[in-house]
């Protein structure tokens, strides 16, 4: 009976999973039509998925808890620091995703400045 419920929860699990997959695959692929970049702008989508992410780690950490696996203070603090790590990384990547396009902006306009000056300079 217990290698039974086992086989429908992990045949459960692997059906959510692709099916999360494909659903985010589609999702996503019509976010980015237009900007590629536009999506990982939005804080509140990028901050969701480090949600889904953390639901994820957590009940990955309880079932192995209820499967009777021992943790110890240095596991539960590894755990409170990616938990961490993916909520910083779900809150700073928009700011960095601007930041950068407006880095990769600015670099552009001076290129094409020193391409004005270089033909300016030719032309004496």
């Amino acid at each position: 009976m217990d290698t039974f419920v086992n086989v429908i929860i992990l045949t459960a699990s692997l059906l959510a999973i692709v099916g999360l997959i494909i659903g985010g695959t589609i999702k996503i692929n019509t976010l980015m039509i237009g900007n590629k970049m536009s999506f990982l702008e939005n804080k509140k989508r990028v901050f969701g998925i480090a949600l889904i992410f953390i639901g994820l780690y957590i009940s990955a950490i309880l079932f192995g808890h209820l499967e009777g696996f021992v943790y110890y203070w240095y596991d539960f603090l590894s755990f409170a620091f990616s938990i961490a790590l993916i909520f910083a990384i779900g809150k700073y990547m928009p700011g960095l995703i601007t930041f950068l396009r407006e880095l990769h902006q600015s670099n552009l306009e001076c290129v094409q400045e020193l391409e004005l000056m270089n033909e300016e300079r030719k032309d004496l």
